[in-house]
């Protein structure tokens, strides 16, 4: 016989009805079988052989059935697998006879244990094939790992991280002190006021001075509110240990439930937010909030440009950008050949002060926490330092090829070009500058080329025509730009 599968394995799904599984491998014996059942908490069992299940079909080329004995499965998952034992049992003597159905089992067998090593390998963690050839995955020593979350250096090898699985089980309670602490504060600013109101009616003679001095007090307990940075504010801060209240504008997603006024100020625009389709489709709105990212969730702005496909951080600006330009360019490192030694970024203040009422409930917090801190790594591994380089002002001809070098270590995922007039083109005067939008390759519809686009340097060329590219004169119609109307600036960023 032959072996027309490729697979091992089978799943179902028993809906407390069905006793009969059938499946489409070959296997030798019963004994080859294994039978796992997993109900829907995720607990595992593996059944036994002809007390839990009967097999049909051993040898049979098309497959065959295990039927379960007693009561049918509920809902769940049931799969049955070919675990075969990695031995060699055929014997072959010289000048002994050729049973073409002997030598056809044992090639099965051969190819049988195979795919099991296939589909144990389809169930491991790997990596990507454009990894270095020469990256090692070995794990820490298990002492060196003991009681350790684990995290990826920056060639992204296994380490073992700083932080501990005690560190995580601690934070539950420390939020609940803090929130303990925080009710306590409450009842003691509760308890002033009722004794200044006390004091007010006993001093019932004097009730125009001791309104004066309420009104005052409250104006100072305003005054004293107002001075700190309040709900949706940022602040610069250490990345690694962002200030209490705050989290970090990384473009994450965080959950509504945990902090409730700030999702509510979102609810009301108290703050700028887009769509989530706007946010991924469009990097330059990142600087918003989104305010229904997914199911129960809102997503911070990203200031710090950590999000996947952000051109770098954001700029911000006070007022509205000249006419004509759009805020395309980010605030991103200046590469001079190194890299920077600051660890600092943008926070949000989320909550304040957590009471009953609440900003944040300390069982949230928990809940939250422990969802957070199991994708530490992940996020740590996915941060990135963005790179921007801008050439001289370059004169460009008509047919001409010109070898960039901006020494990045890194190739330009964009080009942004800036056209200063050396004549009047469409009614504008010597000296204007002219913006292209931001474009990740430059093609002949503009009139230019980027060719060897390569970690240190790119190409480019000029058409015959020396066409620049096409703008907008003063009147709003499009028109022409030559090269050798203007001088040429280029920004990459990579």
């Amino acid at each position: 016989m032959t072996v027309s599968t490729t697979g091992s394995s089978a799943q179902f799904f028993p809906n407390g009805a069905t006793t009969h599984f059938p499946f489409r491998f070959r296997f030798f014996q019963n004994s080859d079988l294994k039978v796992f059942w997993q109900d829907l908490m995720g607990n595992i069992e593996l059944l036994k052989l002809n007390s839990d299940y009967a097999v049909q079909g051993a040898g049979a080329e098309d497959g065959g059935a295990i039927d379960t004995t007693g009561a049918p499965l509920p809902n769940g998952t049931l799969v049955v697998a070919r675990v075969m034992i990695a031995t060699q049992l055929t014997s072959f003597r010289n000048q002994g006879e050729f049973f073409a159905e002997i030598h056809e089992d044992a090639f099965d067998r051969l190819i049988m244990l195979v795919q099991q090593t296939i589909d144990n390998q389809g169930r491991g963690l790997t990596i990507s094939p454009t990894d270095p050839l020469d990256i090692n995955l070995q794990l820490p020593s298990s002492v060196a790992r003991a009681d350790k979350i684990l995290a990826f250096d920056e060639r992204g090898q296994p380490i073992a991280s700083n932080l501990s699985l005690e560190t995580l089980e601690q934070q539950p309670a420390l939020a609940l002190e803090s929130a303990a602490a925080a009710r306590a504060s409450a009842d003691a600013a509760a308890a002033s006021s009722n004794s200044a109101s006390g004091s007010a009616s006993s001093a019932n003679a004097s009730k125009i001075a001791a309104a004066g001095s309420a009104s005052a007090a409250a104006g100072s307990a305003q005054a004293a509110a107002d001075a700190g940075l309040q709900l949706g504010m940022s602040t610069w801060g250490y990345r690694a240990q962002p200030f209490k209240g705050f989290a970090l504008d990384d473009g994450q997603e965080l959950e509504r439930a945990l902090y409730p006024d700030f999702a509510a100020a979102l609810d009301a625009g108290l703050l700028p937010v887009v769509s989530e389709a706007v946010w991924q489709s469009t990097p330059s709105k990142r600087a918003c909030f989104v305010a229904l990212s997914s199911a129960g969730k809102f997503r911070m702005r990203d200031l710090n440009g950590g999000s996947v496909g952000t051109f770098g951080a954001a700029f911000q600006l006070g007022s509205k950008p000249p006419y004509g330009q759009e805020l395309t360019r980010v605030m991103a490192l200046d590469y001079t050949g190194g890299i920077p030694a600051a660890l600092g970024a943008w926070m949000t203040r989320l909550y304040g002060l957590i009471t009953p009422l609440g900003s944040a409930e300390a069982s949230s917090l928990a809940t939250a926490y422990a969802s957070l801190a199991s994708r530490l790594s992940i996020v740590e591994g996915n941060q990135a330092v963005t790179r921007r380089w801008t050439s001289a002002p370059m004169s460009l001809a008509a047919s001409s090829e010109t070898d960039i070098t901006h020494n990045m270590g890194k190739k330009a995922i964009s080009f942004h070009w800036e056209w200063t007039l050396n004549a009047s083109v469409g009614g504008w005067p010597v000296g204007t500058v002219l913006v292209m939008e931001n474009i990740t390759e430059t093609n002949y519809s503009r009139g230019i080329q980027v060719l060897n686009n390569a970690v240190n340097s790119f190409r480019i060329k000029i058409n015959s025509s020396g066409v620049a590219g096409v703008i907008l004169n003063t009147a709003g119609a499009n028109v022409v730009l030559n090269t050798s109307q203007a001088s040429a600036t280029v920004t990459v960023i990579g």
